[in-house]
């Protein structure tokens, strides 16, 4: 649990100080300032608060550790913590902030569309910027990506292909439904979905269900999903509508009907591992058992 925020830290800390510390990065004589910025309030809160925990805890850590060593000088690093608000706009906002006090360094990234948000922002190489989670596959493309933009993730289309393999391996379906968020990381994975389906399984039916980022009532979703009758519904929700989405589906029984494979990690997992809603996992997915 320890390893892996220090070492991330360290990797966007190192690479990030020697591009930026000597090119007016925001330093005192001893100190390094590193943006941290995730969704504590908003659809993403769920996520973005324990992810700003990882954070403190990694700058802790290499704080006790002497700090990093640049240039020959021990450098002690200062978080400097901004929220989001599951929001690209207010990310942008708080983004120039940062440029303006000096802090070009940042890491961030609790959802798709606010990391994709901020790779707009710095393609001309303003900062240096590490995301946390998964986004889409074309942001990689030598046109689309910032020079220093980096994802400790990678894509989520190939979250979208692994999935489908997997659940078409596993429950030879004739009819899966792909109930998505309807933002990038949704697309992305329904596109890396539909390419291993249409490749390597074109007998198998494949349909879609968008529901919007903060929805607060997925029932109509729910009803007309059961109305189609698919063996699997693949899941992909995250932060508090995949709590939410999932205990509907639990509530209204779509789970009795179908095979409910939801592809996430450690939040929801340990949100639903106790009561009728526990889920198992296999290679970092969950589905509800």
């Amino acid at each position: 649990m320890k390893r892996f925020p220090q070492s991330l830290f360290w990797m966007v800390l190192i690479a990030g100080s020697m591009i930026f510390l000597y090119a007016g990065g925001s330093r005192a004589s001893d100190t390094i300032k590193v943006g941290v910025m995730y969704s504590i309030t908003g659809t993403g809160s769920a996520v973005g608060k324990i992810q700003v925990e990882g954070a403190k805890l990694a700058v802790k850590q290499v704080n006790e550790k002497g700090g990093l060593t640049i240039g020959g000088k021990k450098l002690q690093v200062e978080a400097v913590i901004r929220d989001d608000e599951t929001k690209p706009d207010v990310a942008v906002r708080r983004l120039r902030e940062y440029l303006n006090d000096g802090v070009n360094v940042l890491v961030a990234g609790t959802f798709a569309h606010v990391s994709a948000a901020l790779n707009e922002q710095v393609k001309g190489g303003q900062a240096y910027v590490m995301v946390t989670n998964g986004i889409q596959e074309k942001t990689f493309e030598k046109a689309e990506k910032a020079p220093y933009y980096l994802s400790s993730l990678g894509a989520v289309d190939g979250i979208g292909r692994m999935c489908g393999d997997y659940v078409a391996k596993t429950y030879k379906p004739k009819h899966v439904m792909l109930f998505l968020p309807d933002y990038a990381y949704g697309h992305g994975a329904a596109k890396g979905a539909h390419k291993v389906f249409k490749e390597k399984y074109p007998q198998i039916k494949v349909s879609e269900t968008w529901s919007p980022v903060g929805t607060p009532d997925f029932a109509s979703y729910i009803i007309k999903i059961k109305e189609t009758k698919p063996d699997v519904v693949m899941m992909g929700h995250w932060g508090n509508d995949a709590i939410n989405a999932l205990k509907q589906v639990y509530e209204l029984g779509l789970r009795k009907e179908s095979k409910i494979f939801f592809n996430s990690i450690g939040l929801v997992e340990r949100s639903l591992t106790e009561g009728p809603m526990k889920t198992t996992t296999v290679s970092g997915s969950t589905w509800t058992s």
